[in-house]
């Protein structure tokens, strides 16, 4: 018997605590780094699919976004600000880690197939190309609107 499904089981209780975290956390620099330790884990959890280079991409692309995004956030957030008080909720991240480790363990897949680089880029090219380049003004547009929001509520006046 293999002991794979039950580390995948752990993993995938680990992350959903973070991701619980995430949306519990009062402080935006907390958040952030729960959110980074979400997607770290999601690459743990690629890894042990047997895809290594989604797991390595998902680690270095998103967990280092995010790593930029805490920055943002520490340099446009007026310090002492906090978000609401959900203390009481933190029994959901008790129930729901465990229950999701759970599932996954009864759910891993014996065998899955392994995801390549070259089979990964050629989908992506091939038949997600638009809307990758789609995705991609949106994301830049997002970041101009945000800098100029920021800009406009501290200083008065866009320049």
């Amino acid at each position: 018997m293999s002991v794979m499904p039950e580390i995948y089981g752990i993993t995938t209780a680990i992350t959903v605590a973070f991701a619980v975290g995430v949306l519990l956390a009062k402080k935006p620099l907390l958040a952030g780094y729960l959110l980074t330790l979400t997607m770290v884990g999601l690459g743990a959890l690629f890894w042990e699919l047997k895809s290594p280079l989604l797991g390595g991409l998902q680690i270095l692309v998103y967990g280092g976004g995010v790593l930029i995004m805490v920055l943002f956030v520490v340099m446009l957030t007026p310090s002492g600000q906090s978000s609401v008080d959900w203390s009481s909720s933190w029994r959901a991240a008790w129930i729901l880690s465990p229950v999701a480790g759970y599932l996954a363990s009864r759910s891993y897949p014996l065998h899955a197939p392994v995801i390549s680089g070259q089979l990964l880029g050629r989908w992506l090219l091939m038949r997600q190309g638009l809307s990758l380049e789609v995705l991609a003004v949106l994301l830049l547009l997002a970041l101009v609107a945000a800098l100029a929001i920021a800009i406009t509520q501290k200083g008065g006046e866009a320049s």
